[in-house]
């Protein structure tokens, strides 16, 4: 008589091991602009600086180790509101912009398109119709955002867009809002060395995005470099594949 084929019932037998989650190649927050524009008050209010542990108990988290803290750190240097690093969380002059009534619009949408991911999609977009939901993640993807990762990251751009006031003219198109110019940082503003410029200058997109968001003049914890330069190994190795007769790394 023939084998029978081995069946093996749900939640029994051998568990096959997790996927590993795959890592993006360009940064983006998982915390909007408002909840960044929350905490810069938070900040303001103890005189534009505090300890990271004064601002994740105002933000009603109960540990610095709190993941949805650590992510509105990171949100709020990605649009460039706040800066600092282990021992210290301090306004930057933009975030000190979003809490003036006469530049507060202005700010919002600088703070927007800081983000290199955001910036990208807004120059892409402008003027034009934006896709649906399915298209703006395939976008992402294709500058960078993990697939596994697409659905926040794109979540999060569309609720951080209306609230920089850019879906002011309809919810289907990204138009800078009235009173407000298309910003065009210097490197001095956006806290980049002198030579920074240079350095990302002939690069592929994906890896001058990551260059731009290099502590050049910063201070960052080693968990926070280590995952940056993680992002630019990763992102080098899918631009430039060396030869293995080279023996060169």
């Amino acid at each position: 008589m023939a084998d029978k084929p081995k069946l093996t019932a749900v939640g029994t037998g051998d568990i096959p091991p997790a996927r590993p989650r795959s890592r993006s190649s360009i940064g983006f927050p998982y915390s909007d602009l408002a909840e960044v524009e929350r905490a810069a008050h938070l900040v303001a209010g103890s005189l534009g600086r505090c300890k990271p542990e004064q601002l994740a108990a105002w933000l009603g988290h109960t540990t610095l180790d709190s993941g949805a803290f650590r992510n509105k750190v990171v949100a709020g240097k990605l649009f460039r509101i706040l800066q600092g690093g282990r021992n210290v969380i301090e306004l930057t002059r933009l975030g000190q912009q979003l809490l003036e009534e006469v530049t507060v619009r202005q700010a919002r949408v600088e703070a927007f398109l800081s983000v290199a991911l955001y910036r990208s999609i807004f120059e892409s977009h402008r003027g034009k119709r934006m896709p649906g939901n399915l298209g703006l993640e395939l976008e992402m993807v294709r500058l960078g955002v993990s697939r596994t990762q697409v659905k926040p990251a794109r979540q999060v751009f569309v609720r951080s867009a209306g609230q920089a006031g850019l879906f002011e003219a309809g919810s289907h198109r990204l138009v800078l809002p009235k009173g407000t110019i298309f910003p065009v940082p210097s490197v001095e503003e956006r806290g980049e060395g002198p030579h920074a410029a240079s350095r990302a200058a002939g690069y592929p997109k994906v890896i001058a995005a990551i260059l731009e968001q290099a502590p050049w003049n910063s201070e960052w914890s080693q968990e926070e470099f280590e995952a940056w330069a993680g992002l630019l190994v990763q992102a080098a190795r899918l631009h430039f594949k060396a030869s293995p007769e080279s023996g060169r790394s």
